[in-house]
């Protein structure tokens, strides 16, 4: 393979091959976790996961209560609070994870975020109330 060849060539084609075989190491790897974070890789037949919002902000909400300090599932509850449409939840969430964790700054965007958007919706549903 490396017969006839000067040792910079050598070594650029050693270089090129290990290369290559990272390239392929890393696509592979990527390739694996792109499946399992879609749920190719069966998370989502799982029975433990839940189907459906509501089920799965059952889960959260009894999650939290065993552990009310964990910050990172607050936030996700949260979330989940915003996605049902539940904005006071939401808020109260927010708040309780500042409670834990006062420097937050996703739970300050967050609850900045839902303050401000709040505020649109009732200055744009009081604008359009008929006399």
């Amino acid at each position: 393979m490396f017969k006839g060849l000067s040792p910079r060539a050598r070594q650029k084609r050693l270089q090129r091959i290990v290369l290559g075989v990272l390239v392929v190491i890393l696509s592979m790897g990527l390739i694996g976790s792109s499946i399992a974070w879609t749920g190719l890789g069966g998370a989502l037949s799982d029975p433990q996961y839940p189907a459906t919002l509501e089920e799965r902000i059952t889960q959260l909400e009894q999650q939290a209560k065993e552990n009310p300090q964990d910050t990172n599932l607050l936030l996700s509850l949260a979330s989940f609070y915003i996605r049902a449409g539940k904005q006071e939840q939401a808020i109260d969430t927010y708040q309780q994870a500042l409670e834990n964790e006062p420097d937050n700054v996703p739970a300050r965007q967050n609850l900045a975020l839902l303050y401000y958007t709040q505020a649109i919706w009732m200055l744009l549903s009081s604008s359009y109330k008929r006399p």
